[in-house]
């Protein structure tokens, strides 16, 4: 991963944790992990050092709704308008 990803992840990140960071932490981690992401700096940067973190998929769609894990109704909401 390029300095340039990184700097992209965090942005991300950084604008995730506005939505609800809580939701993008992927539930199967470590009590350990969960203990680190205590605040939302630790977690952003835990994230970034460990992607597997990050409960997928992410979809930020045009209209700005940010979608974490499979829903196949908001995916069928977008897709067909």
């Amino acid at each position: 991963m390029t300095d340039e990803t990184k700097g992209i992840l965090k942005d991300c990140l950084g604008k995730w944790q506005e939505s609800s960071l809580d939701a993008v932490v992927n539930r199967l981690i470590s009590s350990e992990a969960k203990q680190a992401i205590a605040d939302g700096k630790a977690a952003i940067a835990l994230m970034q050092a460990q992607p597997s973190l990050i409960r997928r998929p992410v979809v930020e769609f045009a209209d700005g709704e940010l979608v974490v894990g499979l829903d196949t109704e908001a995916f069928e909401r977008h897709c067909h308008g």
